[in-house]
């Protein structure tokens, strides 16, 4: 385990991850932040705490989307493996 300590939203916290995440964390870090700066100047208004929460946001749809796109590639080899098979047996 390798400790980190990053910086987001102007607070820094410590983190523990394994040796072959830290580039992926550090990666996110570096997109949350740019996240951040982009919806400061959007809405110039907000504060902080309301940024954080619409980039978690941002990052929950965007998951949300990605599992079922995942989901539904999943389904579509599983029904091409299922016509391949049947195509066998009918022959």
């Amino acid at each position: 385990m390798k400790r980190l300590e990053i910086a987001i939203g102007g607070r820094v916290y410590p983190l523990k991850v394994e040796e072959e995440e830290v580039q992926m964390v550090m990666d996110t870090v570096e997109e949350i932040s740019q996240k951040l700066l982009d919806l400061q100047s959007t809405y110039s208004t907000k504060d902080m705490q309301d940024c954080l929460s619409m980039t978690l946001l941002t990052y929950a749809v965007e998951q949300k989307k990605q599992i079922k796109e995942s989901d539904t590639s999943e389904i579509e080899s599983r029904l091409s493996k299922m016509n391949l098979l049947l195509d066998e047996i009918i022959a």
